[in-house]
């Protein structure tokens, strides 16, 4: 093997193993020297709530708005040094209170089958609003994460739908 084989080879390879150290530091993402990690009698509360004025009745049909607040902590800083493997923390604690997360958190509607809950635009990204195909009482509630792994329940509300009487009343074409 010649010398300028030998350097093409070396030069291969330092190019290689330079990939490697770029490729290895992009997925192991550094920790911080201090992290936020769920406190002693940590909680995770959620509630919803109808929004845009809704009562608590409408008619078949009708668009009902939703809301969702969610309040969690405490929240400690502490060494990353202690932490254990898969330990859930962030590098800055989330707000105690998180108003609006109804498009962040998972609804729940029974009886089920009747619930359609509108699909986000640019416009209303994370407002949430259900309307039912059928006359009745529904109760709703949400779902979200608690930080650790377990899912919260929110409070129940109740909807009583009644029927639409001007679409009771249309001819069809």
């Amino acid at each position: 093997m010649n010398l300028l084989e030998s350097v093409t080879k070396l030069g291969s390879l330092a190019v290689l193993l330079f990939g490697c150290l770029v490729v290895t530091a992009a997925c192991s993402p550094s920790i911080p020297e201090h992290v936020w990690i769920p406190g002693p009698q940590f909680r995770v509360e959620l509630e919803v709530r109808l929004g845009d004025g809704s009562s608590g009745s409408a008619a078949v049909g009708e668009w009902i708005g939703l809301r969702a607040e969610r309040t969690s902590g405490p929240w400690v800083q502490v060494s990353s040094r202690g932490l254990e493997p898969g330990a859930p923390w962030l590098s800055q604690p989330p707000p105690s209170r998180e108003t609006n997360v109804e498009g962040n958190v998972r609804w729940h509607v029974e009886p089920s089958g009747t619930a359609q809950f509108n699909l986000p635009t640019a416009r209303d990204l994370f407002s949430r609003r259900v309307r039912f195909s059928e006359q009745g009482v529904y109760t709703l509630w949400a779902t979200s994460h608690d930080w650790r792994g377990g899912t919260v329940s929110s409070n129940r509300i109740t909807v009583t739908v009644d029927p639409n009487d001007d679409l009771a009343h249309e001819t069809p074409p």
